[in-house]
Parts: C-alpha cells; sequence; structure tokens
C-alpha cells in the first residue's frame, strides 16, 4: 500500500511540475512530465485509495487542465495576431465612395501612392 501512496504522491508532484513549466514557459520539460505521467497515471489507476488522493489529484488535475486552456487560448489569439500582421502586408480593406467594403490585394507588397 505505501507503493501506492508514492505513486500517487509522485503523480500529484508531477502534475505540480507540468503546471509550473507551463507558467515558467519550459516547454521542453512537458513531453518527459507527460510520458512519466501516464505511467503513474497507470499505477494509480489500479491501486486502492483514499478518497482524499483522489480529491487531491482531481484538485490538482483541475487546474493544470484549466491553464492548458488558457495556453491554448493564448496560442490561437497570438496565431490570429500572425495571420493579421502577414495579411497586412499583402492586403487591406478600404471603403468606396457609397461606404462599400473593398479589399485591395498588393501585388508586389508596395503601397504605391497616385497624386
Amino acid at each position: 500500500m505505501s507503493g501506492d501512496v508514492g505513486a500517487f504522491d509522485a503523480l500529484l508532484s508531477n502534475l505540480t511540475s507540468q503546471r509550473q513549466a507551463i507558467r515558467d514557459g519550459d516547454l521542453t520539460a512537458l513531453a518527459p512530465l507527460g510520458a512519466r505521467a501516464a505511467d503513474l497515471a497507470d499505477i494509480v489507476a489500479s491501486a486502492p485509495s483514499a478518497n482524499d488522493d483522489h480529491a487531491a489529484l482531481k484538485r490538482e488535475a483541475e487546474r493544470l487542465r484549466q491553464l492548458l486552456g488558457a495556453v491554448l487560448q493564448g496560442v490561437r489569439s497570438a496565431r490570429r495576431r500572425v495571420q493579421a500582421v502577414r495579411a497586412a502586408g499583402t492586403r487591406f480593406e478600404t471603403y468606396d465612395s457609397h461606404g462599400h467594403a473593398r479589399a485591395v490585394i498588393l501585388d508586389s507588397g508596395k503601397v504605391e501612392r497616385q497624386v
């Protein structure tokens, strides 16, 4: 049973380490931590435990899930911004004299001013 408790503690520590790695921006640490977490989760899943063990793991897993959700949202936002910046160099929106939006696509990436 003490090996089971060790697995619960190790998994809890691993989840905390994953969360900290994300907060620190150390994304290279996530792959080995994730692999270790999967191994520990298999051990924990087959081990009898107290409800307190499960509750602590559930809380930490939820904190990690929320953080990963925020990271994913940030990555998506950054990707949209990069795409918008790239598009700004090749096209832009303008309006005609009637107020209708028109996309102007630039062939050479240079804006030519006409007088």
